[in-house]
């Protein structure tokens, strides 16, 4: 979770890589 927020901090095309899946979203691996 915490990694979701420094991703969205670093910049907001991070977040979508959250969101999206094989994306490298470290949230969603969790």
């Amino acid at each position: 979770a915490l990694n979701s927020k420094v991703n969205i901090k670093v910049l907001p095309g991070d977040v979508l890589r959250i969101e999206t899946p094989g994306g490298g979203g470290y949230g969603r691996k969790k």
